[in-house]
């Protein structure tokens, strides 16, 4: 499932920044704003190297294709961290065609595992991938694979069993285990970069706008 992570100031917070730059021209929109994405481009940033250290992903291709970032406006004092995806096929994990199988890569941090007679093949559309004999069905096996159900690669069965790709979680599966994910750490982090980011903006605007204050006076 994806996930959405929303990035925003609360009304009693807008309500003490208005305050604090009463008279600025547009301060709170600037203030605001600045604070939001500051924060939202750093909490994609942590996100996209908790997954590459977890699983043998690239950050290119995370960013790419996963976790995608709404960025706050004048408009819109908002900002939304995206992460959706769907499994990931086993190929990307450096598979290996063995006698025994496939072997493949998935953990940063971890050795091969084994899919006992899989082969790696391309299918007459051109598609690679590493496929396996074996009934579609829905849930984890040995090994931590999901099957895809129904998905069958091609229409050629062998003793009765379909040829079926096999894949491994996807991104949004990997979020939602990381520790400080799964903790609330991360929502917790989120809220007190906020609050110190804004708090930088609104002193870096009164500081800009004390001079032409004083003179005016």
């Amino acid at each position: 499932m994806p996930i959405a992570i929303d990035i925003e100031f609360n009304e009693d917070q807008i309500a003490e920044v208005t305050r604090l730059l009463e008279g600025i021209p547009h301060g709170v929109g600037l203030a605001v704003s600045r604070a939001i994405n500051k924060v939202a481009v750093s909490a994609r940033t942590r996100l996209v190297r908790a997954v590459t250290a977890e699983v043998r992903l690239t950050q290119t291709e995370i960013k790419g294709r996963n976790i995608h970032l709404r960025t706050a406006s004048f408009r819109s004092p908002w900002a939304r961290l995206w992460i959706h995806g769907r499994r990931i096929p086993i190929l990307q994990f450096n598979a290996r065609q063995t006698r025994k199988g496939v072997t493949y890569a998935l953990r940063r941090h971890g050795g091969r595992t084994l899919i006992p007679h899989a082969f790696l093949a391309t299918m007459p559309t051109g598609h690679r991938g590493v496929f396996a004999r074996t009934e579609p069905k829905f849930g984890y096996q040995p090994g931590g694979l999901m099957l895809v159900g129904g998905r069958r690669a091609s229409g050629v069965r062998k003793h009765g069993l379909p040829i079926v790709e096999q894949y491994g979680p996807s991104v949004p599966a990997v979020v939602e285990k990381l520790p400080e994910f799964a903790a609330g750490v991360f929502h917790d982090a989120i809220a007190d970069k906020l609050q110190a980011e804004i708090d930088s903006q609104v002193g870096l605007l009164i500081e800009r706008h004390r001079p032409a204050a004083a003179a005016g006076g």
